[in-house]
C-alpha cells in the first residue's frame, strides 16, 4: 500500500510568463510576482502546475540550482503557501484520499499529539460539492475536499472525542499513518480540535451566524465573491416590477410633495424624535396615511435601463440599484381599507388585494403582537420581502448579506417618514416566513420574507 502527498496549485491559479522572464503566479484576486527565480525553481513552479511530490520538486530543481536546490524550492513553496495557492493532496496507491486547501508548506502542518484526543468542531460544516464532500469552518481560510468514503467515515469517528490510535480502529480501512495525515488537513482546516483547547471566545456564534459571516466577507474563505454575474448565461434577469398578483386593485392616494418640502418638520427634528413606539392610538391608521407613508419611503421613482437589465430608483438607496425588496401590508384596522393581505405595487403606487382576514392572516398578526411583547397589536404589519433571484442573479457569496442590509436601510427610511407624520412605528427582530408564504401562496424560495415593520396612529401618551 503506497501512500504519499502531492503538491499543486490550488484551481483557479495560473502562472504567466512575462517577456523579461518574470513569472505571475495569479488568482482571480490578485497576482504574486516572482522575479530572477532560479532555473530550478522555475522547474519546480512547471511541476506544480500538473502536481508533484515534494521529492519530484527537489529532484527537479537539483540539476540547475545544485546544493543550494532545497532551500530555493522551499522558499517557493513557503512563498506560495502564504498567498494562499498552494494545495496539498493525499493519495494512496494512486487514488486521492483529500485535498487540504489552500495548503501550509511541507513539514509545517498542525503537529499531532498521539495521547491527545480530537474531535470535530461544532462549527465545521460538511457539504457536497460536484463529486466530493467539502469540510470547512468559519474560523480557517483553508477547507478539505474528501474524495474517498474512506476518509468521510473518518468525519463520524471523530463526532466523539478519539485518539489517533482510536480513530484508526474505527476506520479500520486505513493504516495509522492515513489517518494521521488526513486528521492533520483537518487540524490546518480547523474542523477538528482537542476538547478544552477550543477558542473560548467562539462559544457565544452560533455555527450558522459565523459561517454566514466569514462566507458573506472577503478575506476567510477564496469563494468567487461579488458581481459575478454567474447565472448570466443560463437564465434572463427578473423584471425591476413585479406584476399584479390580484384583479382587485386599490389606487393610493398621493402627497403633495411641494407642501410638506415646505411644511415639514427639519431633519434633524425627525431623526431625534425617532422613537420605536408598540402601543397604538384611535382613530386607526388611514388609507391616506398609509398612501402618503408608502409613496414617500418606498415607491420606484425611475425605471432605469443597463447592460444587465432593469434597475431602478427609489426613496432608500438599494445595493446595484437592484431594488429587489417587496412590500405586503398586513391590515387589522385602516380607516378606508378592508382587513386582509395586500401587495404593494411600488411603481403604480398602489395595493392589489390578495386575500380577506383568513387565519393565516390572523397569526401574522398575532405573532407581531406577541414580538411586540403584548404592547400594542399593530393596526398596520407592513412584511418585507426579497425577490431572490434579483440579487443572485448577479451576486455571489454577499447577497443575502446585502438583501439584510437593504432591509435595515428601508427600515430607516420607514422609521423616518413615520416619524414626520406623527404615525407610531417599530422594526420587528423578526417574523416566520413560512406563515407568510402559506398567507400569500409565494414560495419562500423564491420571494420571501425578511423584514416586518408594525404601524399604526400614535397613542395619546405619545403624541408630541
Amino acid at each position: 500500500m503506497r501512500l504519499h502527498e502531492s503538491f499543486g496549485l490550488t484551481p483557479g491559479i495560473k502562472v504567466h510568463a512575462l517577456e523579461d522572464g518574470r513569472r505571475v503566479v495569479a488568482s482571480p484576486r490578485f497576482g504574486l510576482e516572482f522575479g530572477g527565480l532560479s532555473p530550478g525553481a522555475l522547474a519546480c513552479l512547471q511541476r506544480l502546475e500538473t502536481g508533484c511530490t515534494e521529492q519530484s520538486m527537489f529532484d527537479a530543481a537539483e540539476p540547475h540550482d545544485g546544493p543550494a536546490a532545497r532551500v530555493l524550492v522551499e522558499h517557493l513553496l513557503q512563498s506560495l503557501a502564504r498567498n494562499d495557492f498552494l494545495c496539498r493532496t493525499l493519495l494512496m496507491d494512486e487514488a486521492p484520499l483529500a485535498t487540504l486547501l489552500p495548503s501550509t508548506p511541507p513539514g509545517h502542518s498542525e503537529p499531532r499529539r498521539p495521547e491527545a484526543k480530537y474531535v470535530l468542531s461544532r462549527l465545521a460544516c460538511v457539504r457536497r460539492e460536484d463529486h466530493q464532500l467539502v469540510v470547512e469552518a468559519p474560523v480557517s481560510h483553508a477547507r478539505v475536499l474528501l474524495h474517498d468514503a474512506r476518509a468521510a467515515a473518518l468525519l463520524l469517528a471523530l463526532s466523539c472525542p478519539r485518539s489517533l490510535p482510536e480513530l484508526t480502529e474505527r476506520a479500520a480501512t486505513l493504516p495509522l499513518k492515513a489517518v494521521d495525515l488526513l486528521l492533520g488537513m483537518l487540524l490546518d482546516a480547523k474542523a477538528v480540535h482537542v476538547p478544552g483547547e477550543e477558542d473560548a471566545r467562539l462559544s457565544l456564534w452560533e455555527p450558522e451566524d459565523l459561517s454566514f459571516h466569514a462566507h458573506s466577507r472577503l478575506g476567510r474563505l477564496p469563494s468567487p465573491y461579488g458581481a459575478t454575474y454567474r447565472f448570466e448565461q443560463w437564465m434572463e434577469p427578473l423584471p425591476l416590477l413585479k406584476p399584479r398578483m390580484s384583479e382587485v386593485v386599490v389606487p393610493l392616494p398621493r402627497p403633495d410633495l411641494e407642501r410638506l418640502a415646505r411644511e415639514d418638520s427639519t431633519f434633524t427634528e425627525v431623526l431625534e424624535r425617532r422613537r420605536s413606539l408598540r402601543t397604538y392610538g384611535e382613530p386607526a391608521i388611514s388609507l391616506e396615511q398609509l398612501g402618503e407613508l408608502l409613496y414617500r419611503a418606498a415607491r420606484t421613482r425611475r425605471v432605469l435601463s443597463s447592460d444587465h437589465g432593469e434597475l431602478g430608483e427609489r426613496p432608500y438607496p438599494g445595493g446595484g440599484a437592484l431594488y429587489e425588496l417587496e412590500l405586503y401590508l398586513v391590515v387589522d384596522r385602516c380607516t378606508g381599507l378592508k382587513s386582509g393581505l395586500y401587495q404593494y405595487r411600488s411603481g403604480q403606487h398602489e395595493l392589489c388585494e390578495l386575500t380577506p382576514r383568513t387565519p393565516q392572516v390572523e397569526q401574522l398578526l398575532e405573532g407581531a403582537w406577541h414580538t411586540l411583547a403584548r404592547e400594542g397589536r399593530p393596526q398596520v404589519l407592513l412584511v418585507i420581502t426579497a425577490r431572490f433571484p434579483r440579487v443572485f442573479w448577479k451576486y455571489q457569496a454577499m447577497g443575502y448579506a446585502l438583501i439584510l442590509k437593504n432591509v435595515g436601510v428601508l427600515f430607516q427610511t420607514l422609521y423616518l417618514v413615520a416619524t414626520a407624520m406623527d404615525l407610531a412605528p417599530c422594526a420587528l427582530g423578526g417574523g416566520d416566513s413560512e406563515l407568510f408564504a402559506r398567507a400569500s401562496g409565494i414560495p419562500s424560495r423564491v420571494e420571501g420574507a425578511v423584514g416586518e415593520f408594525a404601524l399604526g396612529t400614535r397613542a395619546k401618551e405619545d403624541v408630541g
